[in-house]
């Protein structure tokens, strides 16, 4: 039988507003304490109690709506309500940072099986001239004696080996190709992949002879067999979704570290636990052949490569992965010394099967990769139901009125207590404006600055239009410029300022250095700076998940640089400096591991630098160019805020330099850098074969 019944909780109200009985007793003991000397008639009959009562029954609707679930309060005019409240893959995940995030990167490639990522020190012989305060390459004069060079080796540069699955329809090239777009679209500053390489196939079979007990299919055990020898080749590790994750009782933050992937979610530990194998022991086989069920024991067991065959270990080639050969006859099963008859080509489908689905893995929608937030219900908060619609018909104030036949003293008397109750109406109407517009307090769009809201008491059915003479249009105008008065002069703005400081708060962001100098800065205009800041705070709330995520992040190589293809930490920079990007304060910001030498510098004879400060200025270094001559840039106390602002920016490992410009200078370093790019884009494209 169901017992399930609807009840009213006997629990305390979430809020003392919610609390009819509590506010109507606090109302009565206030009234006793402002004029108990003339009022001690506190009955339901008196005119003043039930003025109080139905003030208390509109402050119960207020509360009730105040304790509205989260979504339906974000919710109404047709917004999003989690515009300005990030999903933890969009928070939570960032570019990738470690070379596990890298690895993860590629693996979520299709195609790829397998990945790794290596150090990989300077491909151009490098050296340094202690005595000439030069950089040179492998070629050196005569003169110089090699006891004054000392070899250079650069950091940032990494090795990308691929093992492709052969699974999907991508072949070799194609996979590259969308390994180099990816990486390069997640580059970390300062750092560069100097090579990516598939591996290539060394084709290993298994030669065995392995007894068996007493098992329904054979055929299965085979399968087993070559399923684990296949695995301990070459391990794979399954992408996980999102409740795998919490089922495994994952941390969200751990869930959401690095890199968000299409594929769904990896194990950093077992990640790192996938070595590349470069010998194959029989031993270790031996392990794994034991583990399947039905298997007895292993009599005999060697490795074939070519024409190699070891019955030990097997080395493999420098570039190559192990792949698993399936041939007939070459894995023998026996049952108490007699060979057990089997079907080879359903062995090999049921091992292509098996194999086909632990290796590829599809793009999972966003719901299984993400908290998907419920959707909120427009509840129209801010729709206000006068209180003078709850008073008993004899007052005469309600939708009902006086008959024809009231005298006009009494027609008067009912319109001043209209007019004396439209006084606690509006002030209703108004907090219920205002509960509907938390959305708009606590969101960072939109261009209006209030943070007073109003609403008039537009309901026909009273009959107000003796009480309010002006026309609705000049009533709206009259309680908006009402409700900025009581906020005062420059009031708005600076609340919109302090509502913004909570949300960047949220985040352990703060603008407050920019803040301190932004009023000198526009030469004493508060309200200005204030709207600027405004517009600066919003600005980079909105691009948070960037430039949060991303802020050690460089520019994608592969693209055309500008516009959206710029370096995170450039992106940042110009956000936390109040820089428009359609402005003329402009900046660049140069990474020297770009500027190495690369394949087809190895023929110069002279000098790469001369009057270098160190021997290896490539290595985690870069640098800021700003020109000198826009308003701002040209003052001393805002310079020195740029500096400050880079320092504070930039990564703790990486080591800054800021250059300051004229016109003339900036106007040809920006044509030589640009013009380098574009060089350098092509030259990485044509490598790629595109």
């Amino acid at each position: 039988m169901n017992t399930d019944t609807l009840t009213l909780s006997t629990r305390p109200f979430e809020h003392p507003a919610m609390d009819y009985v509590f506010l109507r007793k606090e109302g009565i003991r206030l009234i006793e304490k402002m004029a108990g000397e003339v009022w001690t008639d506190f009955n339901a009959h008196d005119p003043g109690i039930t003025i109080l009562e139905q003030l208390c029954y509109a402050i119960t609707d207020l509360g009730y709506r105040m304790a509205y679930d989260l979504p339906d309060l974000l919710a109404g005019e047709g917004m999003d309500p989690y515009q300005s409240l990030y999903s933890p893959a969009t928070i939570l995940s960032t570019q990738p940072v470690t070379l596990t995030d890298l690895r993860k990167l590629v693996l979520d490639v299709a195609g790829v099986k397998n990945a790794w990522i290596e150090t990989l020190e300077s491909p151009a012989p490098l050296y340094f001239h202690e005595g000439k305060k030069e950089l040179r390459l492998e070629t050196e004069g005569p003169e110089d004696g090699p006891q004054t060079l000392e070899p250079v080796s650069l950091k940032g540069l990494y090795r990308v080996l691929v093992e492709t699955s052969g699974l999907v329809d991508n072949e070799g090239t194609q996979v590259e190709r969308e390994v180099s777009r990816r990486l390069n679209a997640h580059r970390n500053l300062c750092e560069d992949f100097d090579e990516i390489s598939i591996l290539d196939h060394q084709d290993v079979t298994v030669l065995a002879r392995i007894e068996v007990g007493p098992v329904e299919d054979a055929v299965e055990v085979l399968a087993n067999i070559y399923e684990r020898i296949a695995h301990y080749f070459s391990p794979v590790l399954p992408f996980k979704t999102l409740q795998d994750m919490l089922d495994a009782e994952t941390p969200v933050d751990e869930i959401f570290e690095g890199p968000l992937l299409k594929h769904g979610f990896l194990d950093a530990q077992s990640l790192q636990n996938l070595k590349r194998r470069t010998v194959l022991y029989t031993s270790d086989l031996i392990r794994e052949i034991m583990g399947v069920a039905g298997v007895r024991a292993v009599r005999q067991i060697r490795l074939k490569s070519g024409e190699t065959i070891e019955a030990w270990s097997l080395a493999l080639g420098a570039k190559q992965v192990p792949k698993l050969v399936f041939t007939a006859d070459a894995i023998v099963l026996e049952k108490e010394g007699m060979i057990t008859s089997l079907d080879y080509d359903r062995a090999q489908a049921l091992y292509n099967d098996r194999l086909k689905r632990s290796t590829t893995f599809p793009e999972l929608p966003l719901t299984a990769r993400d908290f998907i937030p419920p959707a909120g219900k427009d509840r129209e908060i801010d729709h206000y139901h006068a209180m003078q619609h709850q008073f008993p018909a004899l007052y005469g104030i309600g939708e009902i009125g006086l008959p024809a036949s009231a005298t006009p003293e009494r027609k008067a008397q009912a319109k001043q207590l209209k007019a004396y109750l439209l006084f606690f109406d509006q002030l209703l109407a108004n907090y219920f404006s205002q509960l509907a517009q938390a959305k708009s307090l606590f969101s960072f769009y939109g261009a209006h600055q209030k943070t007073y809201f109003s609403q008039m008491i537009a309901d026909p059915a009273l009959g107000l239009e003796g009480i309010i003479r002006n026309s609705p249009e000049a009533h709206r105008t009259h309680l908006d410029e009402m409700v900025q008065k009581t906020a005062g002069n420059g009031a708005s703005t600076q609340r919109k300022n302090r509502f913004l400081n909570h949300l960047m708060a949220r985040f352990s962001e703060q603008f407050t250095d920019y803040s301190l100098i932004l009023f000198g800065l526009m030469e004493g205009d508060a309200e200005t700076s204030e709207e600027k800041l405004i517009q600066d705070k919003q600005t980079f709330l909105q691009q948070y998940p960037r430039i949060s995520g991303a802020r050690g992040t460089g520019f994608d190589a592969l693209n055309p640089w500008g516009g959206q293809n710029v370096s995170g930490l450039e992106e940042r920079i110009r956000l936390k400096l109040g820089i428009a990007a359609q402005t003329d304060e402009q900046f660049f910001l140069i990474e020297h591991i770009l500027l190495r030498p690369m394949e087809g510098d190895l023929q110069q004879e002279i000098p790469l630098l001369s009057a270098v400060q160190s021997k290896d200025p490539y290595s985690l270094q870069l640098s800021f160019v700003f020109p000198t001559w826009p308003t701002r840039f040209a003052k001393p106390v805002f310079k020195q805020f740029v500096a400050q602002t880079i320092r504070e920016e930039t990564p703790a490992h990486l080591v800054p330099h800021v250059h300051w410009l004229d016109k003339a200078d900036w106007t040809t370093m920006a044509s030589v850098y640009q013009d380098w790019l574009e060089k350098r884009r092509r030259y990485l494209m044509g490598k790629l074969g595109v």
